[in-house]
């Protein structure tokens, strides 16, 4: 027995001695640990919040509904343009609501939202209508409704081009990122129908006082707080069909 002991009071004795070398490798360990557990957390924040991004501001590419339209009505050439301006959807308006009673003084009117109407030539004489938007997600829609308090504007085509080489231009103009994804200040609807109607040279003067608002989109995105609550509620809204 006073063998054992005194064996183990020799290691303890010499464990001690090495006391200073063993701290230094326990806090380099310690370290280690730290710096692998922040690369992680680090690489797993950037790909979530990249995918949440993904999701919530716009896919880069066009649901199976729009590939659809665009397998139907993509090759018919376009033979009229009708620049549409209606009401904001419940969130954009509730918001509204909020800036104007918490800042009533420098908020200026409601904005609507800004979409473009297609005639699309078809076979056989007949003419088909289309409605394209961002909301949030583009939109290529075949069977839509216009409510009767929307404004209007009448514009004829001067050059000749297809749905499809419409939406080509207008991608190019734009760049992948800006065409796909939504922002309420630098990716809106007027954004998205100014950038249109520059793919089929339309855009002039009268068009660009018939869609801009852009002092609306600056007041929100000077007011940080509202413009960041503006982009969670469109991001839900984004967000949960998707989900379901």
């Amino acid at each position: 027995m006073n063998i054992l002991y005194n064996f183990l009071d020799k290691i303890w004795l010499y464990l001690w001695d090495l006391r200073y070398f063993i701290y230094s490798i326990l806090i380099m360990f310690s370290i280690m640990i730290l710096c692998i557990i922040f690369v992680l957390f680090f690489y797993l924040y950037k790909h979530v919040k990249r995918l949440f991004t993904k999701i919530c501001t716009g896919t880069y590419y066009l649901t199976d509904k729009n590939k659809q339209v665009l397998k139907s009505y993509g090759h018919g050439k376009i033979k009229r343009v009708y620049l549409l301006k209606h009401e904001l959807n419940i969130s954009t308006v509730l918001l509204g609501h909020l800036i104007r009673k918490l800042d009533y003084n420098t908020m200026p009117e409601y904005p609507k939202h800004c979409s473009i109407m297609l005639e699309v030539e078809l076979p056989y004489n007949i003419s088909k209508l289309l409605l394209i938007d961002k909301s949030p997600n583009i939109r290529i829609m075949d069977n839509f409704y216009v409510s009767s308090n929307t404004e209007y504007m009448s514009l004829d085509v001067k050059s000749s081009f297809t749905l499809n080489e419409m939406i080509l231009n207008t991608k190019k103009i734009m760049g992948k990122k800006s065409f796909y994804c939504w922002n309420i200040y630098s990716g809106n609807c007027q954004i998205f129908c100014s950038n249109i109607l520059k793919s089929l040279y339309l855009y002039s003067k009268k068009t660009s006082k018939f869609l801009n608002q852009k002092k609306f989109f600056t007041h929100i995105y000077k007011q940080r707080n509202f413009y960041n609550i503006e982009l969670l509620l469109t991001n839900l809204s984004n967000l949960i069909p998707q989900l379901l």
